[in-house]
């Protein structure tokens, strides 16, 4: 059995929460009862009374009286399909469509129609609408010009094959798009001078030529949170044979999401196998947006690919990929807090495995196993922001030039930090900045260079600043560590054997020469992996006395005495748990065995977990998910109203919507 699920409000306190339940504000997925009334689709055909397309008619006719589409229960009760034989209505005023269910009911586009047009249409501008989609399928569908998708007067724009949001704000829940496409960009959806919000959905084998193979979004604001996965989508890019002995191909970006201004904050999102022939395997932005990513999301096997043309007629060019991830360019700021990124890949000639950018933030975040075709296993910095990598694990991941983990035009802050197994043909196994190098509580291991030379672990162009941390064991093709810097370590930190408590220079006193005897790099608890110095380690109680700050390790445990030099604090305090995050009743949930087992109204029971592990049980009282802790944990969080039984059609309603995948 699969746990029940109910969506929203994240990242609220209970109290808040609590509050909104009471009056049941602000979800998407709440049936508006209380609004006009609905128009109801009856059945499946693509035309005539009862189908969608009507209803969309009518809407357009008599907004005011038709502002909410719903769907009959009982007909949507089994599974449906929509064939569409031409491009659906237009919208120009705010609606809502209620599907019955994304696993109920699909829109087939039969590989030529779109669906939906928001905002803006035959020269009307609505800035304030809004068109909030939820419970449904859309699947093959194309965006198409003018009369083919009802764009008015904005021809020659070909984006969002299952939906375009245009001067118009979006609402989608409970959607899966798949295989739907895009020439321009946005392949599912795509949002201009707007506003999206995406809830727990699913974008998958979705595709466009130039931006976003599955979202594009210009000057918007895009929110994902929720259950929201993105797979298989992709972007190609174009190559243009219309000059002999000139060729040209354009790149894409973006294989999953492509930005142009504006911001995304995806909260716990799942990319998965996008990819791109350009720049950005699963995310691309440009034009000074700004990325925000946490609340434990998962990057896994993205790939940017390089593009190279050439042979014995036409003069030959390439193509750079950086950013098998997330790619940011020159303005563009990526901040990433509590995310996993594992076996992604940046193209043959570009940088940056997992992240490319210009202004990068990293914390609570584990790098596994991505690779670089040229420098930056994990991360590739450049441009004039500082890197400050905190409270994260690096281990695995490879460079074809330099910089195993990270390469940085810029200088490089990194605290509670552990990076092992990483590995790089040149300088840098672990890390090679360009400029100044800071490195406090942090721990540098096993780490590898293929050439011979001076820069096994750590290479900084600038001066290398390094304060209780452990650097120690990093192997060059020799299978030695590299143990002096001579003259130039002020401007070229070399990997030799040291755990240091202070700055170093060359006769600096109080460095340790022995082997830290670290655990190997497994979960002692925190959100990352770490190595835990083993008993008689010369690291712990070594460091600095006057050091007092972080406060914590990077398990977020607490540092109390002397400090253990390195990012774990031999004998720290876990933290305690937050009990005002505790649902209300977990309790009584806890001690209700099943489903079976009614409420006091008759009602029947909702599954509360918590934390996000096996625990939980029924409880009488709604669930939704919520983030805490800066989006690095989260659970169950349960507020009194809207329990599930059928006695009324809002709460069936609730019911099938909330509570279709229940444990």
């Amino acid at each position: 059995m699969r746990r029940r699920r109910a969506g929203g409000l994240a990242g609220m306190s209970l109290v808040a929460t609590t509050g909104l339940f009471g009056a049941y504000l602000g979800n998407p997925r709440m049936p508006r009862a209380y609004a006009a009334a609905l128009c109801t689709v009856t059945n499946a055909d693509d035309l005539g009374p009862g189908s969608l397309r009507q209803a969309l008619l009518d809407h357009e006719a008599l907004p005011a009286d038709c502002t909410t589409i719903d769907f009959d229960q009982t007909y949507f009760a089994t599974r449906r399909t929509i064939t569409l034989g031409s491009g659906l209505p237009y919208v120009t005023s705010t609606i809502t469509i209620d599907g019955p269910g994304s696993e109920l009911l699909t829109i087939d586009g039969g590989g030529f129609y779109g669906f939906a047009l928001a905002g803006y249409a035959n020269g009307l501008s609505n800035p304030d609408q809004t068109i909030d989609i939820s419970g449904l399928t859309i699947t093959d569908t194309v965006a198409h010009d003018n009369s083919d998708f009802h764009n008015g007067s904005q021809g020659g724009s070909q984006f969002g094959g299952g939906l375009w949001a245009f001067y118009a704000n979006a609402v989608v829940t409970d959607v899966t798009l798949s295989n739907d496409s895009a020439v321009s960009g946005g392949g599912a959806l795509a949002v201009t001078y707007g506003t999206l919000s995406i809830l727990d959905s699913t974008f998958d084998s979705n595709s466009a030529q130039y931006f976003g193979g599955a979202l594009y979004a210009e000057e918007s604001d895009v929110t994902i949170s929720g259950d929201t996965t993105f797979s298989n989508n992709s972007v190609d890019g174009y190559f243009d044979t219309t000059t002999p002995g000139a060729y040209q191909f354009y790149a894409g970006k973006g294989g999953a999401i492509s930005l142009s201004g504006g911001s995304l904050h995806a909260s716990g999102t799942s990319f998965t196998s996008n990819s791109s022939i350009g720049p950005g395997g699963a995310i691309a932005a440009e034009a000074n947006a700004s990325v925000t990513i946490d609340g434990d999301a998962h990057f896994g096997s993205n790939v940017a690919n390089s593009y190279y043309y050439g042979d014995s007629t036409h003069y030959g060019y390439s193509i750079e990929a950086s950013g098998g991830a997330i790619y940011g360019n020159t303005g563009t700021s990526i901040s990433v807090d509590g995310a996993t990124f594992l076996s992604n890949e940046s193209g043959s000639i570009s940088g940056g495995g997992a992240i490319a950018g210009d202004d990068v933030t990293v914390s609570y975040a584990t790098f596994s196993d991505n690779s670089a075709g040229e420098s930056g296993g994990a991360i590739y910095v450049s441009g004039s922001w500082d890197l400050t990598l905190d409270s994260s694990a690096f281990s695995a991941n490879s460079a074809a030039t330099y910089g195993g983990a990270v390469f940085s035009n810029t200088p490089v802050s990194m605290t509670n930090s552990t990076m092992y197994g990483n590995s790089s043909y040149a300088d840098g196994g672990a890390i090679y900045a360009v400029g100044n190098v800071a490195i406090y509580f942090s721990t540098i291991t096993g780490n590898h260079s293929t050439l011979l030379g001076d820069a096994d672990g750590v290479y900084a162009g600038g001066d290398a600043y390094v304060r209780n941390s452990i650097i120690w064991g990093n192997t060059d093709s020799d299978g030695t560590q590299d143990l002096s810097a001579g003259v130039n370590f002020a401007a070229y930190f070399s990997d030799f054997t040291s755990i240091g408590s202070v700055p170093y220079t060359l006769d600096q006193e109080g460095l340790l020469y022995s082997d830290p005897l670290l655990g190997i790099l497994t979960a002692n608890g925190g959100p990352t992996q770490t190595m835990m110095p083993g008993e008689g380690s010369p690291a712990i109680e070594a460091a600095d006395p006057a050091a007092t700050t972080p406060t914590t390790d990077q398990r977020g445990y607490t540092r109390s005495g002397r400090f253990t030099i390195g990012a774990v604090q031999v004998g720290g305090v876990q933290p305690a748990p937050d009990l005002s995050q505790l649902p209300p009743s977990w309790h009584q949930a806890t001690m209700r065995p099943d489903s079976s087992a009614l409420c006091a109204d008759g009602s029947n029971p909702s599954w509360a977990q918590w934390p996000n592990g096996d625990t939980g049980g029924w409880t009488c009282e709604e669930t939704t998910w919520w983030d805490v802790n800066l989006g690095t944990h989260g659970g169950w969080v349960t507020s009194p109203g809207f329990r599930s039984n059928a006695a009324s059609k809002n709460q069936r309603q609730v019911r099938v919507h909330h509570y279709r995948h229940a444990k």
